[in-house]
């Protein structure tokens, strides 16, 4: 997704509605396994085929940060997207 962002801009306002919506999805059905990713970012969003409508799959990568759901207060991930 990274450099789909680098190479052709925004995403129009639809488009980044569905693909939020997807991962959203994602990050939900981990959770639900208890997995925490931890370093969900655009780099780590691959953008697969298209779906029956022509609209990119997001899927979700690298997981070398992911853990069980614990409660934690161990810092981790890229420092250039944690929230101040």
């Amino acid at each position: 997704m990274f450099y789909r962002i680098v190479d052709h801009g925004a995403y129009q306002e639809e488009e980044a509605r569905i693909l939020t919506q997807r991962m959203i999805e994602a990050t939900r059905y981990l959770h639900e396994r208890n997995i925490v990713h931890r370093d969900i970012k655009p780099e780590n969003i691959m953008l697969a085929g298209k779906d029956l409508e022509g609209r990119t799959t997001p899927k979700l990568v690298d997981f070398g940060m992911a853990k069980t759901a614990v409660i934690s207060k161990t810092f981790c991930g890229s420092p250039q997207y944690v929230a101040n």
